[in-house]
This record gives structure tokens, sequence and C-alpha cells, in this order.
């Protein structure tokens, strides 16, 4: 066993640059594994982190409608549900200066909701930066609220868009209701539980606590903190990202190191041949390369995971920095560290072990015996010679001479074929997304600046609405518009056409995707009706025509002149079947308040400080009932988002890129030195060194771009037909040469570096 081991280690220091390049290749591997899975660790725990932060130490926030205040039954109902852990109170109020005025009892809870800090008392308030600014207050300032004094101990920093919150006091609860004149100093319109877990568990018919709570009376509106089903998908998409990540670099950097030790073979071919004849078995073959393999897996293993400890953190936190993939500093998880280790020397190994066992079954009188074919001239012998008229003698010497060595390298132009559909994959699919992402936040705001969704827990009365578009005009701008209510047509048999919503017609709703009548303002607003499109098709409607229409709520059946048609290339198109103009709806032929509208949709145009000061209210007003978005906010979010993928995808691919580089370049110098015998007899024949080194450069070239070539075609197939048919995008599908072109530099780049050789075997 000694004396194989000391075969397998001379094989081993007479192929320095094979050796080497193997075990630079499980030493990135090893090196790039343990990092992304500590970034995916590090992302993991930063979620998770972020969410208790954002959630608090409570579960549950009940609220009752109209922001009514709870009673002591109320109060006491809930106390004695079974789950409820902790119950916590306060009350807030817009009465005093415009301001979110709140009171809280003074406890963990309600702390972890509005992120202070301090202890408050009888004379004390805590403020946010927008009151300080609106009163013109810092931290240790006094202020006078009513005939009340009050020393500010702490000013609230922004948070995510806090600039633009309403301005905010806190106070505790008695003070807050004797400022206000308030005869009960107790009275709460909210409450924070802390729940057990038992509280979310659905044991047979048993309902969860929130359901219970909401099942009680139509009054109570829940809003659930307990581990958010979209942070459970976020954090199964990162790790599924990572995990990608890792299949990646251990197909690409396995694929390199087989084609290294399938060199080795081939080097060594005679030599296994020997010891065989002289009585060798293969069993004892195998184990001299598997010894090969476990010294190379085990010293680049070992190496990748060492440095790894060393630099990993802090590669990690610039990483980071540049990033912002994850707030505070990197931890590292040992225990993942030395799993991975032992994973890629497993996988490594037995990568090799599967190419020796597959490789080394050639018969001794096999591997001795010559080959005469080349010595004949074959029957298509001049089949080829167009070639040499297209890219002249020297560069289809320079082909010939390659074509065989290339049959033997064919895993690394893999190699160099699959990074190069990656890399243009990954970078065509990158530019794609952003471009996707902003389609699709234009689309979502209908062009406008922002959107803002109310679904309220309670009916909204067609009056209410008017108050609320009257309200939020400046805002929507003179572009903007609503969409108000589902009020249901006659029943019909074709249920596409079930129900409508309802605007103000003075201005037709401007959704980027619509076909509008010409000289549609001759038409009274109140007659003006827009369809969906798929629903018009389904009628056969067209611009123009007139179409009656049956509901109660509309006083019997109407007549409309069909102005707008909605797109189906629109992204809200399937919302809208039908909008008519809101004169239309006869309140008195209503007879219950279920049909009126709980939805109002809002596109703002107006200007975006006044966008955000009108949602920050009606954020205030309704709380977890009402959703809006900016689209400069959601643009430089999907940016954001993008740039971390796109910054992390490229410092793994540059990676890759080093490995493969380093075995393409002993590839390369590898084929050349194949055929110095031919060089030989070349100069022999009178062929000059400019001439020679020509046919070396042309081995090269073609060479890397075979791979270059293939790849590319992969990676375009790959991205037109993951984009076309399975994400929608309004982004044109193309060829992005550039990406093509920096491949083709990196490769001549690397092609430089062989010039010595070139230069050595022209001479």
């Amino acid at each position: 066993m000694f004396r194989i081991g000391r075969i397998g280690w001379t094989f081993l220091r007479k192929s320095k640059m094979l050796t080497f390049s193997a075990f630079f290749s499980i030493f990135i591997a090893c090196f790039l594994s343990i990092s992304m899975f500590q970034l995916a660790s590090n992302v993991r725990l930063s979620l998770e982190t972020s969410f208790e932060a954002k959630k608090g130490v409570y579960d549950l926030q009940v609220t009752k409608a109209e922001n009514a205040c709870f009673t002591k039954e109320d109060i006491s109902f809930i106390e004695q549900e079974k789950g409820v852990k902790q119950i916590s109170t306060g009350y807030w109020s817009v009465e005093l200066l415009d301001t979110y005025m709140v009171g809280v009892v003074d406890d963990a809870m309600n702390k972890s909701l509005y992120k202070y800090t301090k202890d408050l008392d009888a004379h004390s308030i805590i403020i946010n930066e927008a009151f300080g600014r609106q009163e013109k207050k810092k931290l240790g300032d006094s202020i006078l609220l009513g005939d009340r004094r009050y020393q500010i101990i702490e000013v609230l920093k922004p948070g995510a868009m806090s600039d633009y919150k309403m301005p905010m006091a806190i106070l505790s609860l008695q003070e807050l209701h004797e400022l206000l004149g308030h005869e009960d100093v107790t009275q709460a319109n909210y409450m924070l539980l802390q729940c057990f877990d038992s509280a979310f568990q659905v044991y047979g018919n048993q309902l969860t606590l929130a359901a219970r709570i909401q099942q009680h009376s139509p009054e109570y509106q829940v809003m659930s903190q307990y581990m958010a089903e979209d942070y459970r998908k976020m954090l199964t998409n990162v790790q599924t990202i990572f995990k990608v990540f890792f299949l990646i670099v251990m197909l690409i950097s396995g694929l390199f190191v087989v084609s290294i030790f399938t060199e080795y073979m081939r080097k060594y071919k005679k030599d296994m041949a020997i010891m065989r004849t002289v009585g060798g078995k293969q069993k004892q073959v195998l184990q001299i390369f598997c010894g090969m393999s476990l010294i190379i897996s085990a010293v680049g293993c070992l190496s990748g995971a060492l440095f790894s400890a060393l630099v990993s953190k802090a590669a990690l936190e610039a990483l980071n920095q540049k990033v912002q993939l994850f707030d505070g500093s990197v931890r590292l998880d040992w225990k993942a560290l030395w799993q991975i280790t032992l994973t890629v020397f497993v996988l490594f190994h037995l990568f090799v072990y599967v190419v020796f066992r597959l490789g080394q079954k050639v018969l001794p009188i096999q591997v001795f015996r010559e080959n005469k074919n080349g010595l004949t001239k074959g029957k298509g012998a001049n089949r080829f010679l167009w070639l040499r008229n297209l890219v002249t003698t020297e560069g289809y010497l320079g082909i010939k001479l390659m074509m065989p060595k290339l049959r033997q390298n064919v895993l690394m132009l893999l190699v160099v074929a699959l990074i190069t559909a990656l890399s243009y994959t990954g970078q065509a699919s990158l530019r794609l997304l952003m471009a996707n992402d902003n389609w699709y936040n234009y689309n979502r705001v209908e062009g406008k600046q922002g959107v803002g969704e109310l679904s309220a827990s309670q009916s909204i009365s067609l009056s209410y609405a008017r108050k609320l578009k009257e309200r939020l005009q400046p805002a929507l701008g003179k572009h903007g518009f609503f969409v108000y209510g589902n009020f249901p047509f006659q029943a019909e048999e074709d249920k596409t056409f079930s129900y409508f919503e309802l605007t103000d017609m003075e201005h037709l709703p401007e959704f980027l995707c619509t076909d509008v009548l010409e000289g549609y303002e001759a038409v009274p607003k109140a007659e003006r009706l827009v369809l969906e499109e798929s629903v018009a098709a389904e009628h056969g409607y067209t611009l123009g025509e007139r179409i009656s229409l049956t509901a109660e709520c509309l006083g019997g059946t109407k007549e409309f002149v069909l102005v707008e048609i909605i797109k189906a290339d629109n992204l809200n198109d399937l919302r809208y079947e039908a909008i008519l103009d809101w004169d239309n709806l006869c309140e008195e032929k209503l007879s219950s308040e279920e049909f009126w509208g709980s939805d109002i949709t809002f596109w703002f145009d107006g200007e975006q400080q006044v966008i955000q000061e009108k949602c920050q209210q009606l954020q205030v007003e309704f709380q977890q009932d009402y959703n809006w978005s900016l689209y400069d906010e959601m643009l430089h979010e999907s940016d954001q988002i993008v740039y971390r993928w796109s910054t992390t995808w490229t410092f793994i691919l540059a990676m890759l890129l080093l490995v493969a580089g380093t075995g393409l370049l002993n590839s390369a110098k590898g084929m050349i030195q194949a055929k110095r015998e031919e060089y030989k007899i070349l100069r022999m024949l009178g062929v000059t060194r400019r001439r020679v080194r020509r046919i070396c450069w042309m081995q090269i070239i073609s060479y890397m771009l075979s791979g270059v070539i293939l790849g590319t075609i992969v990676g375009a197939v790959l991205v037109f037909e993951l984009w076309n048919s399975v994400v929608h995008t309004n982004a044109q599908i193309e060829i992005y040469w550039e990406y093509i072109v920096g491949i083709v530099i990196y490769l001549m780049v690397l092609a430089f570096c062989l010039t010595p050789t070139v230069r050595k075997f022209g001479k």
C-alpha cells in the first residue's frame, strides 16, 4: 500500500500544472460553497431578526370598526379566550394639532409597537422627528399642549419612509385622556395580545384565536404578527437561490476536475499498462489514482475551509457593505463550515472515482498497439480544401492539428461552454428582470406616481367615497383617478359580466393599455361605459355602441355608450369588468348595506410629498385595511434587489472564470505541446517562425472560441425559452453582444498568457 501511495505521489509531482489546477479548482469550489452557505445563514438570521424587530413582542393587534373604544365586556371576553398570554392597551387620536397622538400603557408591547425605549411618566412625552420639525422642538425641550407642559425625553429616528409620516407624540394613557378632556381615562381603542403558540394552531374544528375573535363580532378587526407566510416564503426563496448557486459551482468545478483527471489518465496510460503487464491488477491501478484524488481533494478542501475561516467574515462583510443583503455583522457557523467541507470532499472524490472506474479498463495490448490510420491518405482528404481558402494555410493547419487534442479535451470545452452559457444567461436575465420589474411597477401604478388600495372591513357608502375622493383630490392630481365598489348586475347566464364599479366619469380612467372612443367628450358623463376587453369581445361590443344594462342599484335598465375598452395587456384588466359614473347609482334602491362597496383603488398623479402625506393619513385612519405604494420607491427597491443579486452573481461568476481560466490555459498549453514534433517537421520543411506561431495561435483561438460559440448558442436559447415561455415582459429579447464580447475579451487575455509557450515552439 505504501508503494502504491508513492507511485501516486510521483504522478502528482511530475504533473505540477495539472496538480495545481485540480487543487485550485477544489479549493475555490470549497471556499465558494462555504461562503455562499455562510451568506445564506446570515441573510436568514437577519430576516428573522428584522421580522422580530418589526412585529415587536406582541402577536395580535385588535381594534374595532370606526375606531370605537372597547367596553369592559370586550376586554373580559378577550382575556378569557384560550391562548391569550397577556394583554396591553392604548388609545390613539388625531383630535389635537392634526397629530397622531398615542396614549399607552407603558409596557414592552407598546414599546415594541412604537419603537421607543424610555419610560413615560405624567410629565414626559416622546415625539418623532416629523413632530419635532413641525413644532421646532428637540430632545430635552419642553412643550405646551393645551394647559399642560411636558418634557421631551426621546425623539424617534426615521425608519422606512418616516420622513413623511404624520407628526406623532406618545404619552401615558391617562395623560392623553386628560389632555383630550375625556372622563374615562382608561378607555382604549386598540389591544395588543401576547399569545401561546397554540393560539395559532388548528385542532379539528377548532379555529385559531384570531378567527374566534373575528367570529365573535363583525366589529372586531384583527391583525396578526405571528411569523407571516411572506417571511417564510422569503426565507425559502433565499435558501433556494443559494442552493442553486452551490449546484452551479459544483457542476462547473466537478467537470473541470474530471477533465483534469482524464488528462492524468491519458498522460499515464502507458504507465498503467506497464504495471498491468508486470502483474499489477486493475484494483491496484484504481487505488493509485484514488489515492491521488484523496490527496488533492483533502488538501484542497482543508485549505478552502481554513481560508474561509480566516477571510470569510471580512470578505462577506465587504460584500454585504456593497450589496446590503442583510443587517448587522457576519456570524460564522462553524458546524456548517465543516459539514460543507466534508460534502465537497465526498462529491469530488466520487466524481474522480467514477471517471477512473470507466477509464482504466483498457487492456495493455490496446495501449501499445500502433495506430497506422494516420499514415494513410483518407478517401476524403480534399473535402476540407474550402476551409484552407477561407482561413489561409496557417489557419487550416492549426485547426487540423487541434482536432485530435480537441476530442481529448471535450470536457474542458464543455466547461467553457457551460460558463459562457451561464454568464450570458445570468447577465441577460438580470437585464430582462430589471426591464420586467420596471414595466411591472409602471403598469402597477398605471403610469402614475403611486397607488393606494383600501379594502375596508365594513361597507363604505357612496357619500363617504365622495368625501374621500374630495379629500384626496390634491394627491390624485389632474390625471389621477379611482375606482370604487363592487355592485351586481341582474343575474345573467354569462358570468363574465356580473358586476360593475364606479368612478367620476368627468374624465375617463387613463389606463395604460386602452382603446378610447374618439370624441367621447360629446357623450354625457352619466352615459359613459368602460369595459374590459374580454367582456366586450364575449358580447361583441365595439366602441361607440349603445348598451343596455340592468341592475337594481341603477334603478332598473339604463343605456350607456361604450367609450373605453381596457386591453388584456393591462396588468389590472381582470379587476374591471365594467366601470360606470357614480351619478347612476340609485341609493334609495339599495335594500341593505351589503350592496355597498368596501374596496376603493386610487391612482395618484399629484406631487409626491402630497401623496405621501395623504396616504399616511389614510394609513392612520384605516390601519391595515389601507396599503399604498409609490412608483419611485417601488422602482428604487427593484433596482436594489437586482443590484444585490447581480453583484453576488458577478462575484461567483468571476471565481468560476478564474478556475476555468486556469484549466483552459493548462489544456491549451498541453494541446500545443502535444504537437511539438509536427512543429519541428514544419520548420525542417522551411516554414518560417512567424508562420509556425500563426499556426499555434490559430489552434488556441479556435479551441477557445469553439467553447464560446457553443455556450453562446445554449445561453441564447435558454434566455429565449425562459423569458418567452415563463416570464411575461414587454422587454425585447435579443442577442446581447456586449456580454459575448466581454467573454471573448477575457479569453483573449488568457490566450495572451500563452505567448511565452508559442514563442518557444516557433523557434
